[in-house]
């Protein structure tokens, strides 16, 4: 049993070979990457960072057996044979100083540099092999910065609880002003926009139980820009009424930042995310905005999608994302009915300077 270990700073570099496959594939002996070879080879051309991380880690997670060392036994042949060895020891809490992680894009089509990514601080605790020496959920909580910019960070915490016989995992993300664009290579391929420009500050909370997961994000962009991607027309829509839905999420975030929240669930394998509502409301509010008269029927047909939906569940908004999302909405319906000829911006700035104060504020509590 080790109480406490420390280390006070760590590097880690992870390179996407011209393969699409990671520099660290072989970080551990007796592992049959097989499979995730032949998949890296079939998809080097549509994935992007998340998926290839994620596709890694599924094949890494799946069950292998031990391979026997290549000693001679032959003099113990006929004796009674003795179980493998296996390490058994458990640590209540680790603690990092600094962590620097580099990201280096080596493919052909890649969407350019990532910013290096610095965990300020990193903690495990309840940490143990094998697993069931775990007399607590193990725990992981890191604080961190992209790039040179002290305004963008990120806060991530995990809980993992394999006592049970099905094991349940909580995940806890919190993203601050971090600059979409430079990060283009991590959700290339994932997210159905181009996006052009913008910071998002973002609130996710999510359950594993088994296989199902449930969560929910609550999502704040600003100065947002996006672009539609060529022959893949947003949520599935015909294509001019995606051009048209893209033209208007640009409209409304012209003049505002866009708030959305939304729910997460379906299995681990398959999350489902359930965006589409909360965006195309963004999208329609825009065009009436912009209030054109050809933009009519694409403002009708928008809303017949919506309502195809279903009716709108009422969502918790995490923290202080309810606040500005009800002012934003606010000020959205006065520029439709045209009662204000333009928005001023201190209108906003209070809420949306309270809300990114209270992220930054927990951060920092993290860090302390």
């Amino acid at each position: 049993m080790f109480n406490a270990v420390r280390i006070d700073e760590a590097t880690l570099h992870v390179e996407r070979e011209p393969d699409c496959t990671l520099n660290v594939d072989d970080f551990t002996s007796g592992w049959n990457a097989e499979g995730y070879l032949q998949w890296a080879a079939q998809h080097a051309d549509d994935v992007d960072w998340l998926g290839l991380l994620r596709r890694f880690l599924d094949y890494l997670a799946q069950p292998r057996p031990r391979q026997p060392k290549p000693e001679d036994l032959s003099r113990y042949r006929g004796g009674r044979s003795l179980p493998g060895f296996l390490p058994s020891f458990a640590v209540e809490r680790i603690e990092v100083g600094r962590v620097h992680v580099s990201l280096k894009d080596s493919t052909e089509a890649a969407a350019g540099g990532l910013p290096p990514i610095t965990v300020l601080e990193l903690e495990l605790s309840n940490l143990a092999v094998p697993a069931d020496l775990n007399r607590e959920p193990v725990g992981v909580s890191l604080t961190g910065q992209l790039g040179d910019d002290p305004s963008s960070g990120f806060r991530i915490a995990a809980s993992f609880d394999h006592r049970e016989e099905t094991p349940q995992r909580r995940y806890e993300l919190e993203l601050t002003k971090l600059d979409l664009p430079q990060l283009a290579s991590l959700y290339d391929t994932t997210l159905p926009l181009e996006i052009l420009s913008g910071t998002v500050t973002l609130t996710a909370r999510l359950t594993a139980h088994g296989e199902n997961v449930a969560g929910e994000v609550s999502l704040l962009l600003e100065a947002f820009r996006c672009a539609e991607k060529p022959g893949k027309p947003l949520f599935g829509l015909p294509p001019e009424l995606s051009r048209r839905s893209v033209e208007g999420l640009n409209r409304y975030a012209e003049d505002l930042p866009i708030v959305v929240g939304f729910l997460i669930n379906g299995t681990s394998a398959s999350p489902q995310f359930h965006w589409e509502r909360p965006l195309l409301e963004i999208a329609r509010q825009g065009l009436l905005m912009e209030g054109r008269r050809e933009l009519q029927e694409t403002i009708d047909r928008l809303g017949l999608r919506i309502d195809a939906l279903g009716p709108a569940e009422e969502f918790p908004f995490l923290d202080g994302y309810a606040q500005l999302q009800q002012r934003a909405d606010e000020t959205a319906r006065a520029l439709i009915e045209g009662t204000v000829e333009e928005l001023a911006p201190e209108e906003l700035s209070d809420p949306l300077k309270t809300l990114l104060e209270q992220l930054l504020r927990s951060q920092q509590g993290q860090e302390n």
